[in-house]
C-alpha cells in the first residue's frame, strides 16, 4: 500500500490536479523495501453507495451493448430473448486499521430484454471528508493499481 501525503495541509487538489499512473509509478519506485521510516496511519474506512458505471462504459466504446442492436447470443437465444445491458453497477470497500487493509469491489450488470423501458439511474454517489491523504493500494509484481482513494477526515 502506497501512501502520498502532500507537504502542503491544503495541497491536495495541485497533487490530484497532476496525478496520472505514471506519476504513482515514479512515487512507488522511491520507497526502499526495507526502509526503516516509522509510519503514523489513522484508522480508515471508506464504503461507496454503488456507482453506475453505463456512462462511462458507453464512453469507452461499449455502447452498442446498451442498445436495441446488442448480441448476446451466447448467453440468450435472441428470437426469445433478446437482451441489452441496462446499467452496470459498482461499489468498492476499503478499511485500514491495525489488523491490516481489507478492500473489496464488486460489480453487478443489470440486463433487459430489448422491447422493455429501461430502470431510473441510482442517485449520485457522495463522499465527504476534509483532511486530504491519497492511498493506493498495488499489486506488488506488477505494480497494477487495485484500490485509489483520499481520505479527508480520519477522525469519522
Amino acid at each position: 500500500m502506497l501512501f502520498v501525503l502532500p507537504r502542503d495541509a491544503h495541497g491536495l487538489a495541485s497533487v490530484e490536479a497532476r496525478l496520472d499512473d505514471a506519476l504513482v509509478t515514479r512515487w512507488a519506485s522511491r520507497v526502499a523495501p526495507n526502509d526503516r521510516t516509522e509510519v503514523h496511519l489513522p484508522r480508515f474506512r471508506i464504503e461507496t453507495a454503488s456507482i453506475s458505471l453505463a456512462e462511462a462504459l458507453r464512453g469507452l466504446g461499449m455502447g452498442l451493448a446498451f442498445s436495441d442492436f446488442a448480441d448476446f447470443t451466447a448467453m440468450s437465444d435472441p428470437r426469445e430473448i433478446p437482451l441489452k445491458i441496462d446499467d452496470v453497477f459498482h461499489r468498492v470497500f476499503v478499511e485500514l486499521n491495525e489488523q491490516g487493509t481489507e478492500a473489496a469491489a464488486a460489480t453487478a450488470v443489470t440486463m433487459v430484454e430489448i422491447e422493455s423501458v429501461r430502470m431510473p439511474e441510482p442517485p449520485p454517489p457522495r463522499f465527504d471528508a476534509d483532511h486530504p491523504f491519497l492511498f493506493f493500494l498495488r499489486e506488488p509484481s506488477t505494480g497494477a493499481i487495485l484500490f485509489a482513494g483520499r481520505v479527508v477526515d480520519p477522525a469519522r
